[in-house]
């Protein structure tokens, strides 16, 4: 896992190089791929040449639906040693989910921060429902910039292609149903100013996790996840340094002065 400070915001505005981790809300999903039951892209990653500044990103590995009495990821003790460490220099609250790709296990969840704003992480469930819809061809070039390079006017393009906000936002809750998170809302409405209504979705580590490691049993999900194969350069941080990785991260300014 790593922390990594953007010098922009989820707007592309610049931020102080110092402004301290606990000013920023950020968010990842990311996806290993190799333990999976589901068939998964073997395309090898490119690199693509990119004008945008390092994403920042919190690491999360997660599992598909799981229920009630099924037990979590075990955790080695070099794990958790690694991770306080690491909280002890991270500059702020800090959270880990983990769950192996496509086992049904519940993520276990390491550190103090759970809970938080999606970001741009929620590009990836936004993509997958509009490629089910009928102009899936014409979105495809959105798709791809919306997560190779988090474009947030390709992503207001997937968006608007579902339809009304409120009927956008059930059919990307459709998609987080799918892949084992029957509980996050999809936020349809813009609470912040100046950002985008699904972007401030309140999505927990533990549902990231979950809905994470059942991509790719998830119905149409292969385009999207060749894309996540695929991130720009500029952010590939955190797992997205990892060969054969598929991640997507998110970020932006903490509602206070971040």
């Amino acid at each position: 896992m790593q922390w990594c400070m953007s010098t922009r915001d989820h707007l592309g505005h610049q931020l102080p190089r110092r402004t301290p981790a606990h000013a920023l809300a950020l968010a990842a999903i990311s996806l290993c791929l190799f333990a999976s039951a589901c068939t998964i892209p073997t395309k090898h990653a490119r690199t693509t040449p990119t004008n945008s500044s390092p994403a920042p990103t919190t690491t999360v590995t997660t599992n598909p639906k799981t229920s009630p009495n099924r037990t979590s990821t075990p955790v080695t003790a070099s794990l958790q040693t690694d991770f306080a460490q690491l909280t002890q220099t991270a500059g702020g609250r800090i959270g880990l989910a983990i769950a192996p790709v496509g086992r049904g296990e519940a993520p276990t969840v390491l550190g103090d921060w759970t809970n938080g704003v999606a970001w741009s992480t929620s590009k990836v469930p936004l993509a997958i429902a509009a490629l089910r819809s009928p102009q899936a061809a014409a979105l495809a070039a959105s798709v791809t910039l919306a997560i190779t390079q988090s474009d947030n006017s390709a992503a207001d393009a997937l968006w608007q292609s579902l339809g009304d906000p409120a009927t956008a936002a059930r059919k990307v809750e459709a998609v987080l149903h799918e892949g084992g998170d029957d509980t996050t809302t999809v936020q349809s409405r813009v609470v912040r100013p100046g950002f985008s209504a699904i972007g401030q979705t309140i999505w927990s580590l533990d549902h990231q996790a979950r809905f994470a490691s059942a991509l790719p049993c998830i119905p149409g999900s292969v385009p999207v996840l060749e894309e996540m194969q695929n991130i720009s350069a500029g952010q590939q941080w955190g797992l997205g340094t990892i060969p054969g990785a598929s991640f997507k991260g998110g970020w932006g300014p903490g509602p206070p002065n971040g």
